[in-house]
């Protein structure tokens, strides 16, 4: 076998649609990226954004060309990592729209570098760039840390499209894998659905597996029992319309 063959790449690439969906179910944090020029602050939500090295210290954080925030960062040569914690979501969404006074009524502390950091971040870290690679639409900033602190606290996470708490993020990830499970019919019908089995193969919390029953119930996918059993709901025409209905729903409004 050939290990050195090189595999050419697919001429059509992944539906834009279909991949944010899909990069949609990786959990990450949440940052907002700071800076300033000519001492006016810029700043922008981010969430593609990672530690790179230990030595020397480096992080990177990859920000869209469109982004006025971008161009400030070129231009300034430093930028502010502000991890956000659980309850800063409101922060997240005002950085994460544009133009606007972002920082009305939002209290930073100035750095040694001048760039502001947001007061109550669960974490902050300085960086002065080095290098600046794109790729496709953004480009990713590598720099090196100047000034990094942090506080005790639970971090705010972003998961399939919206903020929350980690804990969040483990329920969601619960409910998926038991309407998997009770959808793929692994417990066939008429049989009890066991949470805490159903818990132990998809690696949940049994609480949590729990909670997704009872929302799976409202849903008309599991019904309870005579002795209060969760039980999968028969797949009938009216079912999938009403499901398919809900999603249309929530998706259009």
């Amino acid at each position: 076998m050939n290990t050195n063959q090189v595999v050419p790449a697919p001429e059509v690439a992944v539906d834009p649609a279909a991949f944010r969906h899909v990069v949609g179910h990786f959990a990450s944090g949440v940052t907002v990226i700071t800076t300033v020029v000519d001492g006016e602050y810029y700043g922008t939500t981010a969430s593609a954004v990672s530690s790179l090295s230990m030595e020397p210290p480096m992080m990177l954080a990859c920000l869209n060309r469109s982004s006025s925030t971008h161009d400030a960062v070129l231009k300034a040569g430093v930028f502010g990592i502000n991890i956000l914690a659980e309850d800063q979501s409101d922060l997240a969404m005002k950085f994460g729209r544009k133009g606007g006074d972002k920082f009305d009524g939002v209290p930073v502390t100035v750095s040694a570098e001048g760039v502001p950091m947001l007061d109550g971040a669960l974490a902050s870290i300085v960086c002065r760039v080095e290098e600046t690679p794109t790729g496709g639409t953004h480009t990713v900033f590598l720099g090196v840390a100047t000034d990094a602190s942090a506080r005790a606290g639970e971090p705010l996470a972003y998961f399939r499209g919206a903020f929350g708490r980690l804990e969040r993020v483990k329920e969601i990830a619960a409910y998926d894998a038991v309407r998997d499970w009770v959808l793929g019919r692994r417990t066939p019908l008429g049989s009890a659905l066991d949470p805490v089995e159903i818990a132990a193969q998809a690696k949940s919390d049994p609480h949590n597996v729990h909670n997704a029953l009872v929302k799976l119930t409202a849903e008309s996918l599991v019904v309870r029992g005579d002795k209060g059993e969760f039980l999968s709901a028969p797949i009938t025409r009216e079912l999938t319309d009403s499901v398919y209905d809900g999603r249309l729903t929530i998706e259009l409004g």
